[in-house]
């Protein structure tokens, strides 16, 4: 199971992220560093866990749908990179960044699900909050099943922003366990909640291949310091 540690970055600093409520947003404070630089925080996270990947949400990007803010180069690990992406011809201009695996979040994508290009080019999450599958595309497709659009991607999130920083768990294992079924050679990453290890152990019996990690790290519920 690969820990994917996480950082929110809004303003140009780390932020954390709670229940997907962005107003709320404040610079982290962390045991880790005591800076909130991206880069700081990113290496601290990095050294911490041993992981080559890091998972970046350019909150600026996201909320106001215009460039990545962030540069992946910066940091010295491969970047899952979600930049608030909604049409193809900005996927297209983020794949050509280096060091960067594009993530498509159905927060904010435009294009239905019949529209997507085939083999779908970047990892799709899969946006819940409080267990319902939020959109960018019409809503009259919004309700179509989620393993049928899945089974056109080689890779996953599963991410309940409502769990995000609040520390109650992430309650996405039975939407994991049918995505396994659906897809048995996707790769599937969790996030959203994770507390402890035994978090952790429910994600992977689930069948999840890694999960995204924020709080648990900054707080060392996961990892001693010193």
């Amino acid at each position: 199971m690969r820990i994917i540690p996480v950082i929110d970055v809004m303003g140009g600093v780390v932020v954390r992220a709670i229940a997907g409520r962005r107003n709320d947003y404040r610079p982290i404070e962390t045991r880790l560093t005591c800076s909130t630089d991206p880069i700081v925080v990113a290496e601290a996270l990095l050294q911490l866990t041993g992981s080559k990947e890091l998972y970046v949400a350019d909150l600026d990007a996201i909320i106001g749908g215009g460039a990545p803010t962030c540069v992946p180069s910066h940091f010295r690990a491969t970047v899952l990179l979600d930049a608030g992406l909604r049409t193809v011809e900005q996927l297209a201009t983020l794949k050509r960044l280096p060091n960067v695996r594009a993530i498509v979040g159905t927060e904010t994508w435009s294009v239905p699900p019949d529209d997507w290009p085939e083999p779908f080019p970047a990892i799709l999450s899969l946006d819940y909050i409080d267990g319902e599958l939020r959109t960018g595309w019409p809503v009259s497709t919004a309700a179509m099943d989620v393993s049928a659009m899945a089974i056109r991607v080689a890779s996953m999130i599963v991410l309940d922003v409502a769990h995000v920083g609040m520390g109650q768990g992430s309650g996405t294992e039975e939407t994991i366990r049918m995505l396994r079924r659906a897809c048995p050679n996707a790769e599937l990453i969790a996030g959203g909640g994770v507390r402890h290890w035994d978090d952790i152990h429910r994600f992977e019996q689930a069948g999840a291949d890694a999960v995204l990690v924020a709080t648990a790290l900054h707080d060392s519920s996961l990892f001693r310091l010193g």
